[in-house]
């Protein structure tokens, strides 16, 4: 028996007509007709006297009508329970971040659950906590698709681009002697972001002397805005830092290539979680390029961020 079969013998009770029973739920008569009728083949029993006037439940009908009325009160009680708690927090929560967790942000996170855990740091360390359960959801640069029962949705892409000094030169030489004329400022070998970086420049050919190595985009584009060297990063790691954008020269790679973000949540878990704070998130990311970067910078347009427009 599908609940819209029990709706409509309850409305045809209640009714006495099948008429007004049809008008009732916003159907035809030929298609309230059709239901009763396949409600009694299905059950083999006559639920309904046709030939009385008003139409009357049989013994069945009515038996079938006192425990249906009650299961269509428990069946919108169930729906009404459903929708107040997913307005509800959550009790707890626990987020790992690859990108910077500004105040902005926590806030924004914070008002999701009752008890809100936020852990940052590289993503490998990240995906086995996410992995070992440790953690609930996770904002990383990995698909993680070596990891069974994981969803996972597309936050942003980006590109990588090249960061030296604003006073160093006029005008940006190509990598090759970028790389023989001043260090190059390395993000750890450990972190996502600069094994992706070192695969890249290895197939450019590009080698540069190891002298400044950092876990933060903060200590990266500090030592270059100091002109201490060049560095490889991405428009979103500049604009979660402190970093002075004038001071800055930022232009586009040669073949450029691209760095993604997901939310990663395990499957049947936390899937509505995961659905705010990937619109959280997105949010957030588009707030901090307009700050850094302005509505009109040529980085914007290659930049998606969710569905949101960085130049809206």
């Amino acid at each position: 028996m599908n609940l819209r079969a029990i709706q409509t013998l309850v409305a045809v009770v209640e009714a006495g007509s099948i008429t007004q029973a049809a008008d009732q739920l916003g159907s035809s008569q030929p298609a309230v007709s059709m239901a009763l009728r396949e409600l009694e083949e299905e059950l083999g029993v006559v639920l309904v006297d046709r030939g009385a006037r008003p139409l009357r439940p049989t013994h069945a009908g009515l038996a079938l009508y006192h425990r249906a009325s009650r299961l269509l009160t428990d069946v919108e009680a169930l729906a009404i329970a459903v929708r107040s708690a997913a307005a509800e927090k959550v009790a707890s929560l626990r987020v790992g971040l690859v990108v910077s967790c500004a105040p902005t942000l926590v806030r924004r996170l914070q008002q999701m659950a009752r008890e809100v855990e936020i852990r940052t740091g590289l993503t490998p360390d990240l995906l086995k906590a996410l992995a070992s359960h440790e953690l609930d959801v996770l904002v990383a640069s990995n698909a993680a698709d070596e990891i069974e029962g994981i969803e996972r949705r597309p936050l942003v892409r980006e590109p990588f681009v090249a960061v030296v000094p604003a006073a160093r030169a006029e005008r940006v030489p190509d990598l090759h002697q970028l790389a023989a004329s001043m260090p190059l400022v390395r993000y750890t070998a450990r972190s996502a972001i600069g094994t992706a970086i070192e695969r890249y420049l290895r197939r450019q050919g590009v080698e540069s002397a190891h002298r400044f190595e950092f876990d933060s985009s903060e200590s990266v584009l500090m030592t270059v805005q100091a002109g201490l060297g060049w560095a490889i990063t991405t428009p979103i790691c500049i604009a979660q830092t402190r970093t002075d954008v004038d001071r800055l020269r930022i232009v586009p790679l040669p073949r450029t290539t691209w760095r993604q973000l997901y939310v990663l949540y395990r499957r049947d878990e936390f899937e509505a979680s995961a659905e705010r704070i990937h619109a959280l998130v997105a949010d957030h990311m588009v707030d901090a390029l307009r700050a850094a970067f302005g509505a009109r910078h040529w980085i914007h347009d290659a930049i998606e961020v969710g569905e949101i427009s960085v130049q809206a």
